[in-house]
C-alpha cells in the first residue's frame, strides 16, 4: 500500500478531467451498492454551488494507475437529539462537519481506512455526523476507531456520544 496517495481537493480546488471522469463511474457504482435512484457523488454535483456553500472536501485515493476510492465531507446545518441531556429536545448545531458519501469498490483491502485516516488527521475533532450510513459503516468505525454506540437521528444522521461532550 505504499505506492497509494490520498488527495484533497474542494470545488475551488477541482481535481483534474481524468480524475473527474473516474469519480463519475465510481459515484455511479456507489449509488447503484446502495440502491440509491441517482448518485450522490459525481463530478457535476462536485463542482455544484451547492458543494461550494457546504464547504465540501473530495478525498480521493489513488493508485499509480487508477482511482480507487473517495469520500466526501461537507459542513451541514442539523438538528440533532442528544440523548445524554436532560431535556430531551433537538438543538441546532450549525456548520457540522458531515461524512456525505465513501466509496471504495474493493472491500477489506484498508482502502477505506486511509480514507478515514485522511479526514480525521485534517478535521481533529469528534464532531461528525455521518450522512445516511451504510449498513456497514458502524462496523467499519467501531474496528478501526473503537467508535461504539451511533446513535441514529430522525434526519438519517448518524453521531455518537464523543460527538455531544465537545
Amino acid at each position: 500500500m505504499c505506492d497509494l496517495e490520498v488527495k484533497v481537493w474542494t470545488p475551488s480546488n477541482p481535481p483534474p478531467p481524468e480524475v473527474l471522469s473516474e469519480l463519475d463511474v465510481l459515484g455511479e457504482e456507489s449509488g447503484v451498492s446502495q440502491k440509491l435512484k441517482s448518485p450522490i457523488t459525481s463530478s457535476s454535483l462536485f463542482l455544484s454551488p451547492r458543494a461550494l456553500s457546504e464547504s465540501q472536501t473530495l478525498y480521493t485515493l489513488h493508485s499509480p494507475t487508477s482511482l480507487l476510492g473517495y469520500a466526501k465531507t461537507g459542513l451541514k446545518n442539523l438538528y440533532l437529539y442528544d440523548p445524554s441531556s436532560p431535556k430531551s429536545s433537538l438543538k441546532p448545531y450549525p456548520s457540522t462537519l458531515s461524512l456525505l458519501d465513501i466509496y471504495t469498490p474493493h472491500q477489506r483491502l484498508g482502502y477505506g481506512k486511509l480514507l478515514m485516516d485522511a479526514i480525521y488527521s485534517s478535521n481533529p475533532t469528534k464532531r461528525i455526523a455521518y450522512d445516511r450510513p451504510s449498513s456497514m459503516l458502524p462496523g467499519f468505525l467501531s474496528k478501526n476507531y473503537g467508535m461504539e454506540n451511533g446513535e441514529k437521528q430522525n434526519n438519517g444522521y448518524m453521531v455518537f456520544r464523543d460527538f455531544f461532550q465537545e
